[in-house]
């Protein structure tokens, strides 16, 4: 093999073991609270088993942050400051529920929206929702990632460390060596596989953007409709018939529906808080390779 190309990025040094070991652990936390609440309080609705495997997936995940480099092999080439005790095997398993964690988690979020919309513009009630769409939308959304993430990945063997995350993720082994500018640099692992889930993570991200903002631009003229409603209410006299059926929201309805709304759009930026950063810094990383 070539020489490797030296690199000096923050994730190789003390902080970048430090910070995500406690943001990680903080997440990890914070989601197993969120499961001992749904636990202990007993409620079985559409929301919140949905909730339910959103936190046990991010649970996960964030373990797997956590951990930074300790799963990565004693031998690894880059440079990090912080230490490493396993091997190409726990590095892949680290990866691996990582990637397919956070798989889950898109993908029952877009679930969760798709609930938001039906119950807010279609006024499907939940049984209805948990019996014709959860499980075949739910199965899909779980199946899919457990059985395509770890096959894809562990045929082409991408799942490795990158000296632009802190952890095993998809990269090839050395970083360049799929670039033909580095012709040094013999791959280790991962040869030509990184730019199939290149393909594939830009696939999956335009069909999330796309899906959650239709969802939300559906259930923002809902809302609108409906506060226009409210208005219409206030403001006409009493012998005015109306045959509009937003006019006969009761107060309790209006105020379901406002809070069911903020929910959706509260999770809509906290999805884009988190994601966006997320997507663009592996495109980064990416597009040096």
């Amino acid at each position: 093999m070539g020489e490797i190309v030296s690199y000096d990025t923050f994730y190789l040094t003390r902080g970048g073991f430090i910070v995500p070991t406690i943001t990680g652990s903080i997440s990890c936390i914070s989601s197993a609270t969120i499961i001992y609440i749904i636990v202990k309080s007993m409620r079985n609705t559409v929301y919140h088993r949905l909730l339910f495997v959103i936190s046990f997936c991010d649970m996960l995940s964030s373990l797997a942050v956590a951990l930074t480099t300790l799963p990565m092999p004693t031998d690894v080439i880059y440079s990090f400051e912080g230490p490493s005790y396993g091997n190409t095997k726990t590095c892949e398993a680290q990866g691996l529920v990582y990637a397919t964690g956070n798989a889950i988690i898109i993908n029952v979020s877009i679930i969760l929206y798709i609930y938001y919309l039906a119950a807010l513009r279609m006024k499907m009630p939940d049984h209805k929702f948990s019996k014709r769409i959860e499980p075949v939308l739910l199965s899909l959304a779980i199946t899919m990632p457990l059985v395509l993430v770890p096959l894809l990945a562990m045929r082409n063997k991408v799942v490795n460390p990158s000296p632009y995350v802190s952890f095993c993720f998809i990269s090839s082994y050395p970083l360049h060596c799929n670039d033909p500018r580095y012709e040094d640099e013999q791959c280790i692992r991962g040869e030509g596989g990184t730019k199939m889930f290149q393909y594939l993570l830009f696939a999956c991200s335009f069909l999330v953007v796309t899906t959650l903002l239709i969802s939300m631009a559906l259930i923002i003229h809902f809302f609108w409709g409906i506060e226009r409603a409210k208005k219409r209410r206030e403001m006409r006299s009493t012998d005015i018939l109306s045959t509009d059926p937003e006019d006969f929201l009761t107060d309790e309805d209006y105020e379901l529906t406002n809070l069911m709304t903020k929910q959706a759009l509260m999770y809509f930026g906290a999805f884009l808080l988190t994601w966006s950063w997320t997507l663009l810094n592996f495109w980064k990383g990416w597009d040096k390779d």
